[in-house]
């Protein structure tokens, strides 16, 4: 997607919530807020799955003893953990942003069963 794309998309999200506000009141933005507060600052699945990955990749996989494979097998464990955490997070980021710019009311359950 252009950059255009994505500044559009965000106008759109912006009046979105502007029109939430205005007809249903600052307060529908708070079951938002804190659902996302609370997985952004408490462990949860997006946390937990990496540290389980790293901790199997580092069981398993071989030690080595020079610098240049310490390295390697550091960075794919790194890597692999960061792939998983991110594909954790940001399966709630999208439940969270399509219940946000949903045109009409809709409970999370209902978004997941959209996305």
């Amino acid at each position: 997607m252009s950059m255009a794309t994505y500044q559009l998309a965000a106008l759109t999200c912006v009046m979105i919530a502007n029109a939430t506000v205005d007809s249903l009141g600052p307060h529908n933005l708070l079951p938002t807020i804190t659902a996302r507060t609370a997985i952004g600052r408490k462990p949860s699945h997006a946390d937990v799955a990496p540290l389980l990955q790293y901790n199997f990749l580092n069981e398993n996989l071989p030690q080595y003893d020079d610098l240049p494979r310490r390295l390697m097998r550091s960075a794919v464990i790194g890597f692999s953990a960061s792939a998983i955490s991110d594909t954790c997070s940001n399966s709630v980021r999208v439940v969270k942003t399509s219940k946000q710019t949903a045109t009409t009311p809709i409970t999370y359950p209902e978004v997941v069963k959209v996305c």
